[in-house]
């Protein structure tokens, strides 16, 4: 399951579907709630429904991957949830950005990357 922050006018759509390229070129099966739940965008689901649906895939999961490219609630409610569910919790954040002692505290590891070429090489530790 990869959380990660995503906007309504889907300017971070190249970014998201890279990092889920990249999982998927690793060999694992990324989920991630704007693609495979909102289709970037064009399904609207009760704001229930979606926490519902993303809930349900979150316990499904073998992992939770949250992206901190940028932070939003919703992450830390997935990452919550995860932890508390006892699934798998790891961090990925771009170089410089500050990762919350909370999720520090949570996450199984945490990953500050230059390029994807670091991200890759994490990644494909997994």
């Amino acid at each position: 399951f990869v959380s990660v922050k995503y906007h309504e006018d889907m300017r971070n759509r190249a970014q998201i579907e890279r990092l889920l390229e990249l999982l998927a070129e690793l060999g694992h099966t990324p989920f991630c709630v704007v693609r495979d739940v909102e289709d970037w965008g064009r399904v609207k689901l009760d704001l229930r429904e979606l926490m519902r649906r993303t809930f349900n895939q979150i316990r499904e999961s073998h992992l939770v991957l949250v992206d901190l490219g940028e932070k939003g609630v919703g992450l830390g409610l997935e990452a919550g949830y995860a932890h508390a569910r006892g699934i798998r919790l790891m961090v990925i954040a771009p170089a410089g950005c500050d990762i919350s002692s909370t999720l520090r505290g949570t996450a199984e590891s945490w990953f500050s990357y230059r390029d994807e070429t670091d991200l890759r090489a994490f990644l494909a530790q997994i």
